[in-house]
């Protein structure tokens, strides 16, 4: 569990990293960052607590929900470097 929540935390910290560094809106990166962690320790919590193959499990929610605030800040990202 926790390997995982590793292999999945360094796309995020580029894409942070690189929002820095174009100047993106710290109020928007934060958001995106926040998200990100939540559902991130929410996804962890839940492997721990339940192990399922059922499927959706609650922890592919938690899991597409910090897919996409890290797809939300690419977006940003092209937006405002487009802008």
């Amino acid at each position: 569990t926790f390997q995982n929540s590793l292999e999945n935390t360094p796309i995020m910290f580029g894409t942070a990293v690189l929002a820095i560094l174009v100047g993106l809106s710290p109020a928007s990166l934060a958001a995106t960052v926040w998200i990100f962690a939540i559902a991130r320790l929410i996804h962890m919590a839940l492997y721990y607590a339940i192990s399922t193959e059922k499927n959706p499990s609650p922890r592919s929610y938690f899991y597409a929900i910090a897919l996409l605030s890290n797809l939300v800040l690419v977006v940003m990202i092209a937006v405002h470097l487009a802008g």
